[in-house]
């Protein structure tokens, strides 16, 4: 059993939730048959399974998390390539520093290049009101043309490897809410040459 007295709801909801409402609905008898004679006394109880999608309250230091994305390059189309600009859009939609770097993986799942060659990009945190809405977004294009070296290797990429790094925006360590729409999202477009 899930209670105020046994849990730390209160910490979790703070005073930030003003009204949490619910409504359960019950059917004594959901098979309707008349022979069945049911009846509720104030000992009687039903299960309920409840999925809750709660904020994330926190303060980061380094914090660096990866993620894969799959590249399928027809393999019969790739030879062919002469040149290649990539464009990428990168927007930190988090109230949190982020510095990421791409990379490169061939069918080994092994790092073969960088797409950023000056190193990791840093994206400031956009500014939190105390709301589910970030204003000053930081949101960044890039246009990276692949030298002859980074063109072979995009030849052998099967995946893209992503890894942020977060930072909370201050010093003093000051929590912030994550909501389910904060991100960081990366639009990515490519122009390709043929030989």
């Amino acid at each position: 059993e899930f209670t105020k007295d046994n849990s730390n709801v209160r910490e979790i909801f703070q005073d930030r939730i003003a009204k949490f409402n619910y409504n359960i609905d019950a059917i004594a008898n959901p098979s309707d048959d008349p022979d069945f004679l049911g009846y509720m006394t104030s000992d009687s109880y039903y299960a309920v399974q409840l999925n809750v999608e709660v904020p994330l309250h926190l303060s980061v230091n380094q914090l660096k998390v990866s993620d894969t994305l799959d590249i399928n390059l027809p393999d019969d189309e790739v030879s062919y390539i002469d040149t290649a600009e990539l464009k990428l859009i990168v927007e930190n939609n988090f109230p949190i520093d982020v510095t990421t770097q791409l990379y490169l993986m061939n069918d080994q799942d092994e790092v073969i290049d960088s797409i950023f060659d000056e190193g990791p990009i840093f994206l400031a945190g956009g500014t939190y009101d105390g709301t589910e809405t970030l204003t000053d977004v930081d949101k960044q294009t890039y246009f990276i043309d692949f030298s002859a070296k980074k063109l072979a290797n995009l030849k052998e990429t099967t995946r893209l490897l992503v890894q942020p790094t977060f930072q909370s925006t201050n010093d003093d360590g000051e929590y912030v809410w994550i909501y389910k729409d904060f991100g960081l999202r990366i639009k990515m477009g490519a122009k390709f040459s043929l030989e």
